[in-house]
């Protein structure tokens, strides 16, 4: 059964409003997050310190990451976007990580992620292999983005695994584009159940 779902457009994107469980923890202690990249660690912001965001069950903060679309890319267009033969569409919309390394290490404090940079993936939760907007300052923020551990059970290999499912169901025609949309962004783990375990 699919819950309630609205789309909020916005001049870049569209943001999912999802009915998902929220975390009623407590905000964490700031905590200093290591940086891979110069060796040193990162202090959070006063803004995001205290981790604002509550990652819970595998599932994103619904507040923080309510996930967000591309409007442009439509069941019309899949032949040449997402299901276009030899794939590709994914790397040509994805932002480098001059964009993705700032917002990945500030997601991660106001996450209160306390691992490595190499250890996170920085997550689309509506990945953009299914339409998910690229996040950034150029589309919808951070609406889409949200750092995933890559290991474990509920780790960014497992969704990975659910989006490559549901882009072959949708571009199979068996799976409408925005039925796997709103299952990924509003509880991927009960998508991932279902589809792929």
């Amino acid at each position: 059964m699919l819950m309630a779902m609205s789309l909020v457009a916005s001049a870049c994107g569209s943001t999912i409003a999802a009915t998902r469980p929220t975390s009623t923890t407590a905000p964490s202690a700031s905590v200093a997050i290591p940086d891979d990249a110069n060796g040193g660690y990162l202090r959070p912001s006063p803004l995001l310190a205290g981790g604002r965001c509550h990652s819970r069950d595998g599932l994103p903060d619904p507040a923080c990451t309510p996930g967000a679309v591309d409007p442009s890319l439509t069941p019309a267009n899949l032949a040449t976007t997402l299901c276009r033969p030899g794939g590709g569409y994914s790397a040509e919309v994805r932002p480098n990580t001059a964009i993705t390394g700032p917002i990945k290490r500030a997601l991660m404090i106001s996450y209160g992620v306390d691992a490595a940079m190499s250890a996170v993936e920085l997550d689309h939760l509506v990945p953009l292999s299914l339409g998910g907007d690229p996040g950034g300052p150029a589309h919808a923020g951070e609406a889409n983005l949200w750092p995933q551990l890559w290991d474990g059970p509920l780790g960014a290999r497992a969704k990975d695994r659910l989006e490559a499912k549901l882009l072959d169901l949708v571009c199979r025609r068996q799976l409408d584009l925005v039925v796997a949309q709103h299952a990924i962004a509003t509880d991927w783990v009960s998508a991932y159940k279902r589809y792929v375990a």
